[in-house]
């Protein structure tokens, strides 16, 4: 409706704008897809749906009226932009320790559930089995703040310098 209302105010100065007429192809494109589901129901068209999302970016019109509440999307986008960068770095850097876990806390780990330290734990004596297994159980332990004792007590009481190895992993992890 909005879209014929421009054309009859605006005739051929509507075909000048080109958000008029991103506008006009978003609704025209909107109604097609209509179309085909009620003529065609056989016919999967349920992927084009996420086209229908286009119709969002109409409005982003509304940042060129009020500068404020651009300032305020852009902002909001630069913050997920350094959230993202951060996630990746992190990702990076348990990686990292992850695969030097596996080479120095997993034959310490090995000798702990041999001695049967791991009553009752099934995860606990694969914790740094493999750069996954590390990465996941840094995660647990120093990101989410979970079990922080379940294995690495046990680790730290089998070999008491690996402790170093976790305060520089946890010195790390907590900078990010």
């Amino acid at each position: 409706i909005e879209s014929a209302c421009k054309l009859y105010v605006f005739r051929t100065s509507f075909f000048r704008s080109p958000w008029d007429m991103f506008d006009l192809f978003v609704v025209c494109a909107d109604y097609a897809m209509i179309a085909l589901e009620a003529f065609l129901p056989d016919v999967p068209v349920s992927f084009l749906r996420v086209f229908r999302l286009v119709r969002l970016s109409r409005s982003a019109r509304v940042l060129r009226l009020f500068p404020e509440l651009a300032t305020m999307a852009m902002g909001l986008y630069n913050t997920i932009r350094i959230a993202i960068c951060g996630v990746v770095a992190l990702f990076g850097i348990l990686t990292v320790f992850g695969i030097m876990a596996v080479h120095i806390l997993h034959p310490i780990n090995q000798r702990v559930t041999a001695s049967g330290a791991y009553n009752g734990c099934d995860r606990c004596p694969r914790a740094f089995q493999s750069t996954w297994h590390s990465a996941l159980t840094f995660t647990q332990q120093i990101v989410t703040g979970d079990s922080w004792g379940t294995v690495t007590i046990p680790v730290i009481e089998e070999e008491p310098a690996s402790a170093l190895f976790f305060l520089i992993v946890f010195v790390f992890i907590a900078m990010m």
